[in-house]
């Protein structure tokens, strides 16, 4: 289960990338408190749907599709966190492993930054990559294999970080190490799943942290497992709760690389293996560590075989 989405709830609410979503959503229409951005963000939401419901009237179910993910990107870009940025195209690592092709990425911009093909279509260093948005007209049981696929192939990458030499005697030194897998979430207009289907196939999925099914229900992980989301019950709601669980996802993981407990130690390891005049302890260590860098890519030779968790 990806640990930005696995937090323990409070009673009552449901915790989505750290920050609580209230049952305050259900009745957004007649609910007394408002505010100005709560009010533009509502008009936003309807301009999207309007958009959403227009396009699908094109006779053609590709364009229809394109034409949707558009829609949808436009409106994510508005309300990222400074830094955050979307585009569409391919994941890579400094080893050579090439994600399927990605509806939407969202990225933040550092040392290393996208390099676009055309258009809005990018290659992504792994390092700057934060999560994967995949766009579905209708979402079906076929989808699942290539979700499965998608998120299968953002798993097996290695995040990798240029140490230069800053002691005298000390050889600057390439380090790689696995980060916390970042997650897939799912936008569809429709579906034609049935719910426990649904709950089965993002079972056997679990890099795919969400689903937000415009025109049916909100499904995400939680601490007890895969739960839906009942205060989101009009397809606005919906796309106000995929919009709050996107932009919480960037703050939870605003920091360039996300590691657990267990990395931790493994870096800890490497670091007494390969630099032992560095402590981990020390938060300039760790910032140097945290800054990707484009040199593992130009120099790939460098690096050491993936033969356990960290190199």
């Amino acid at each position: 289960v990806p640990r930005y989405f696995a937090r323990k709830p409070p009673s009552r609410t449901l915790r989505v990338s750290g920050t609580l979503c209230e049952n305050r959503m259900t009745n957004l229409a007649t609910e007394q408190r408002t505010n100005l951005i709560q009010q533009m963000l509502i008009e936003s939401a309807n301009q999207l749907l309007r958009k959403l419901e227009a396009v699908g009237k094109v006779p053609h179910d590709a364009t229809v599709g394109e034409l949707r993910e558009t829609a949808i990107a436009s409106s994510l870009q508005q309300l990222l966190p400074t830094g955050f940025e979307v585009c569409s195209g391919f994941v890579t690592d400094a080893y050579g492993t090439i994600s399927p092709q990605l509806d939407i990425v969202v990225f933040q911009r550092g040392v290393v930054s996208p390099l676009f093909l055309q258009h809005k279509d990018a290659v992504i260093p792994f390092e700057a990559f934060k999560f994967a948005i995949e766009v579905k007209s209708t979402l079906k049981t076929s989808d699942f294999k290539q979700l499965k696929v998608q998120s299968d192939s953002i798993a097996e990458m290695w995040n990798s970080t240029f140490m230069p030499q800053r002691v005298g005697g000390v050889n600057s030194t390439t380090l790689t190490f696995k980060k916390g897998t970042p997650p897939l979430l799912v936008i569809a207009y429709d579906n034609k799943v049935a719910e426990a289907t649904l709950f089965e196939l993002l079972d056997k999925s679990p890099n795919i942290a969400g689903i937000f099914i415009i025109k049916q229900g909100c499904f995400i992980r939680s601490p007890a497992g895969l739960v839906s989301a009942p205060e989101a019950k009009t397809d606005i709601e919906r796309i106000l709760f995929a919009w709050s669980t996107i932009s919480n996802a960037c703050l939870d993981l605003r920091p360039f690389v996300t590691v657990d407990e267990a990395q931790m130690e493994n870096l800890k390891v490497l670091f007494e293996k390969n630099r032992p005049e560095l402590s981990l302890s020390d938060p300039n260590v760790l910032e140097r560590i945290f800054t990707p860098s484009v040199t593992p890519y130009l120099y790939p030779h460098t690096l050491q075989p993936k033969d356990d968790d960290t190199t």
